[in-house]
């Protein structure tokens, strides 16, 4: 794989981190090394940036740190979406 090992994950109020280390080895640098913070929504990868080098950080939104109300707010969007637009809105 990618990388040897899961150095940790830390939860924040409204996201999830993830830190790996120890990765392949990078040319003429260190060890590669990701932090992918994980984010309310379903978008998927949605940024991934260096920092330095063979250091990178990545933003993954996922429905697996939803809360629930979040969850909620989700679903209702999604229903008022099947539905199409309001009558006050066609032509």
């Amino acid at each position: 794989g990618y990388q040897r090992r899961v150095h940790g994950v830390a939860t924040a109020l409204t996201s999830h981190v993830m830190f790996f280390a120890e990765g392949h080895d990078c040319w003429q640098g260190p060890d590669r090394t990701v932090r992918v913070a994980l984010v309310c929504g379903n978008r998927g990868l949605t940024r991934v940036t260096e920092d330095g080098k063979c250091t990178y950080r990545m933003r993954l939104e996922t429905p697996a740190v939803c809360t629930q109300e979040a969850l909620n707010a989700v679903e209702e969007e999604l229903r008022a979406a099947q539905k199409g637009p309001s009558r006050r809105h066609r032509r």
